[in-house]
């Protein structure tokens, strides 16, 4: 067993835990009775977008190692979380109390606008574009993508041991 590829999946499980955590959560505390709840969602929402920036570190480090079936919806993820524009809610919204550009307070509001870059406007189709953990529809949402490039992994690898042992 290659320690590369057992190091590519246990990242993968753990970003697809982490991501997954964040969906099941918001899923649960946001029932009709916490609708409303503005700390809940910016918990959620600042998880979901923390996991979310892994992937840039994932894709750049293990870029060799990843599957040619998943590649391009690799790359394709990236380039939408560039779109997005979650580096920027990163360097500006989480852990400070004081925007460093404008020097403005970060109130809730702030971050707010920083939440609606990464949304696009749009939060019901940003949970849609993470979609959920039990998700298969390949290459449409960032947990399938995560999913089905841990699998084919998976079974590349074990190919891969059952090939040496039968040599």
């Amino acid at each position: 067993m290659n320690p590369r590829i057992t190091e590519v999946r246990r990242l993968l499980n753990d970003f697809m835990g982490d991501l997954g955590a964040a969906v099941q959560t918001r899923q649960t505390l946001e029932s009709p009775l916490n609708a409303e709840n503005q700390y809940v969602r910016r918990m959620c929402l600042s998880q979901a977008i923390l996991t979310l920036l892994k992937w840039f570190e994932f894709s750049k480090t293990y870029k060799a190692l990843l599957p040619e079936e998943c590649l391009q919806a690799c790359q394709a993820l990236e380039e939408e979380l560039q779109a997005r524009r979650i580096q920027l809610f990163r360097h500006r919204a989480i852990g400070r109390m004081v925007d460093k550009k404008s020097g403005a307070a970060l109130t809730g509001d702030a971050i707010d606008e920083y939440l609606d870059i990464v949304m696009k406007g749009d939060e019901t189709a940003f949970w849609a574009f993470i979609g959920t953990p039990s998700e298969t529809h390949f290459p449409k949402t960032v947990l399938s993508i995560a999913k089905r490039t841990y699998t084919s992994i998976k079974e590349t690898d074990q190919s891969a041991d059952s090939k040496a042992l039968s040599e």
